[in-house]
């Protein structure tokens, strides 16, 4: 089962957040740019993924859109990352371009964030 939900906010034209509940999971489709006006309602959509998930589903956080991760952007996806570890849900990163690649590999997040190459990548098993 699938529900999706879109969320377009007035104050901040430039992100655009899609939910989709595929069974236990949820993935967050993000278009724009991430960056301090809009680090906030990126955190405030992945605290109602985190709730909607199911461990072991994971949240998925589909950012191959994303045209600008700024360093807020990258501080929400760390501090998300810890609050999905603490309730035992996976927080898996789909990214494939520079605009999101290039600063979480320049942070050295490599390591920390499981990142996967397409939305049905993230939501294998053994992503």
């Amino acid at each position: 089962m699938t529900r999706r939900d879109e969320v377009r906010y007035p104050s901040d034209p430039l992100l655009n957040i899609r939910r989709d509940v595929r069974g236990c999971a949820v993935v967050l489709h993000i278009v724009g740019e991430i960056d301090v006006t809009s680090a906030g309602i990126l955190s405030e959509h992945l605290k109602t993924a985190e709730a909607l998930a199911t461990s072991p589903a994971p949240v998925v956080v589909d950012l191959d859109r994303v045209t600008f991760l700024g360093s807020f952007g990258i501080a929400t996806l760390i501090d998300h990352h810890q609050r999905c570890r603490e309730q035992s849900t996976p927080l898996r990163l789909v990214a494939t371009h520079h605009a999101v690649l290039r600063p979480i590999e320049t942070c050295g997040l490599t390591r920390l964030f499981t990142m996967c190459d397409s939305v049905a990548h993230a939501l294998t098993p053994t992503a």
